[in-house]
């Protein structure tokens, strides 16, 4: 399964990958609650299952703090919050059903940023608090 916002990108994406009967496509925007019950619908009409859901949609733009205006904080936590709670929250009862699945959540975009462009992530990764975050998160999902 795969999924964007823009359908042709998806398109795209799926022609290059092969497309065929081991991959399916929704587009959608994953801060629509539907969005995720479609992935559910079309993951168990192709597949018979869910096994792991990879949540790794999300945005980083380069702004400084007091230049974050309101469309992009909606934007921000649009994407990368409620895109993965609902995304997830609509995987796991199958998952649950299914007596088992794995739930990826990707917060790792600043590994591929130089840091020091930063300040604040930078000290943070300096001081492991960012390792620590992902690993209490982790904690919590494993419970």
């Amino acid at each position: 399964m795969i999924n964007s916002l823009t359908a042709k990108k998806l398109e795209q994406v799926y022609q290059e990958l092969g497309g065929g009967e081991n991959l399916a496509m929704v587009a959608g925007d994953v801060s629509d609650k539907r969005t995720g019950e479609k992935l559910l619908a079309t993951a168990m009409e192709k597949f018979g299952s869910v096994d792991v859901l990879v949540n790794n949609a999300g945005i980083f733009e380069t702004k400084a703090f007091l230049e974050v205006d309101e469309a992009y904080l909606d934007r921000f936590l649009n994407t990368n919050l409620k895109g993965t709670y609902f995304t997830t929250q609509a995987i796991i009862p199958q998952m649950l059903k299914q007596n088992g699945g794995v739930v990826i959540i990707s917060v790792r975009h600043w590994s591929t940023t130089p840091l020091q462009e930063y300040p604040l992530l930078h000290k943070w990764h300096q001081k492991g608090q960012y390792k620590h975050l992902h690993t209490a998160g982790r904690r919590v999902w494993e419970r």
